[in-house]
């Protein structure tokens, strides 16, 4: 698999790339260009993007810990990002257990076809 970053979702237009790729993101970093679900469906890019999801800028939270001994400002609610790609017209699924990944990014994959039988993927990891 190719991995394929949000910035690089281009990679993934017909033509330019015949490997599959899957564009990776942490729920904080989504929540700051999650709109971009919306431009990809409307000009029919065909991206999978998994969302890790730990309900957390996670990386604000180990700084906070040892620097100052506390937590501020930095735990998030565990969202359903795939509810947020379907309602931009995306597939979306949530997968709750590792062990669910690999077969819902294949899920995920028969919508990068030419011909999709529905709209594009996006799933969301919790």
């Amino acid at each position: 698999m190719h991995w394929c970053g949000r910035a690089q979702w281009h990679c993934r237009k017909p033509g330019v790339s015949a490997q599959k790729g899957a564009g990776t993101t942490s729920d904080g970093a989504f929540g700051f260009n999650a709109i971009e679900i919306d431009t990809a469906v409307r000009h029919k890019a065909p991206v999978v993007i998994v969302v890790a999801n730990n309900g957390a800028w996670q990386i604000e939270v180990h700084d906070q810990t040892v620097t100052h001994g506390k937590v501020v400002g930095t735990k998030l609610q565990f969202s359903d990002h795939a509810a947020m790609a379907r309602a931009f017209g995306m597939y979306g699924e949530r997968v709750e257990k590792a062990a669910e990944l690999g077969p819902a990014l294949n899920r995920a994959f028969v919508y990068l076809k030419p011909d999709p039988p529905g709209a594009d993927p996006a799933i969301s990891q919790a």
